[in-house]
């Protein structure tokens, strides 16, 4: 699970409590808001994850980074990922012709999610 443009990442900490996901990861452009949803992620795995999800089924990593979606490496590690979100109803036109052009390089079978 991928979510671009994360925020707080809220999207990223309800992925990791559904047991379709071994990975979750958000990306945030934005510095401080990116810090936040650091450690409420390191919270989250801390005092919400334990006993969250079938041991058989454990979440293997979850993390929100500081970084932009549209540079080549950050770009190549969300295209080879399995689904991806994006809340992007407060983006222009010219972002979204990117990102849907970038989208276009996902895996065969991935799904992308807009909002």
């Amino acid at each position: 699970f991928w979510d671009l443009g994360s925020g707080t990442g809220k999207a990223v900490m309800a992925a990791g409590l559904c047991r379709h996901f071994a990975h979750v990861r958000g990306v945030e452009l934005l510095p401080c808001t990116a810090g936040i949803a650091a450690v409420l992620c390191d919270d989250f795995a801390r005092d919400v994850l334990p006993g969250a999800r079938p041991s058989s089924n454990p979440l293997r990593s979850i993390a929100v980074e500081r970084g932009d979606f549209f540079q080549p490496a950050c770009l190549a590690q969300w295209q080879a990922g399995d689904f991806v979100f994006c809340n992007c109803v407060t983006w222009d036109d010219a972002t979204l012709e990117r990102l849907s052009a970038a989208a276009e390089g996902l895996r065969p079978g991935a799904v992308f999610v807009t909002v």
